[in-house]
């Protein structure tokens, strides 16, 4: 929208100018024969939209960004096709701790979250090994190591996890283990770090903006 129904001047190029007439003269044939037809645009800055664009929309909807339990919600979904130990009360922390963000946003955070453990693994140098790896025959055909049992997960940890082998993914590589790394349940830490860091990119654009010209040429969409 932003691109295509900025508002016109005198400073715009000629092809400009013609591909945004050819536009409009293009939605007033929608609107005489619109049946079966739904033109549907979005902005976040629509005051930048030229008058004649916004004569042409029928309604100015206001969706704004979710409320406190969408926003666990979103939280909840984001993290439901990886292994974490986040419970009830964390969700209702991340809600709470956003205020203002929008899905997109909260998207961002999460995946921040979900990539802590992944950033530190280059510089891992401790690894656990766990059951429940179930070997390929072309591995179980390879020369082992006494060090990474057969049928195990190897999960990064710290030099004073009992069990834990010093290691280093170079000798991981060279030992072709690395298919059997198994990174550590998304936790309310990796949560907490990704919040130190991460900033909604929705709160540089002021609200009351948004509110202002709600109430002068729109409507609200969750009312």
């Amino acid at each position: 929208m932003d691109c295509l129904c900025g508002a016109r001047g005198d400073g715009d190029h000629e092809v400009t100018h013609k591909v945004k007439n050819e536009f409009l003269q293009q939605m007033d044939g929608v609107a005489t024969d619109n049946q079966g037809v739904l033109v549907l645009g979005a902005t976040n800055r629509p005051w930048s939209l030229d008058d004649a664009f916004m004569r042409r929309f029928q309604k100015h909807i206001y969706i704004p960004p979710p409320e406190q339990q969408t926003r666990s919600e979103i939280a909840r979904v984001r993290v439901r096709d990886v292994s974490h130990s986040l419970n009830e009360t964390d969700f209702a922390a991340i809600a709470a701790a956003t205020d203002g963000w929008s899905g997109s946003d909260l998207s961002t955070l999460i995946d921040v979250a979900r990539n802590v453990e992944l950033d530190h693994l280059p510089r891992a140098t401790h690894f656990l090994p766990m059951p429940g790896y179930e070997e390929a025959p072309e591995e179980a055909a390879q020369p082992s190591d006494v060090r990474f049992p057969s049928g195990h997960f190897l999960q990064p940890c710290s030099a004073a996890t009992a069990g834990a082998v010093q290691t280093s993914m170079e000798e991981l590589l060279r030992l072709g283990l690395l298919r059997r790394l198994k990174l550590r349940d998304v936790s309310r830490a990796d949560v907490d770090h990704a919040l130190s860091v991460a900033r909604p990119a929705a709160m540089s654009l002021k609200l009351s903006d948004y509110e202002a010209f709600t109430k002068k040429h729109g409507m609200y969409g969750n009312k």
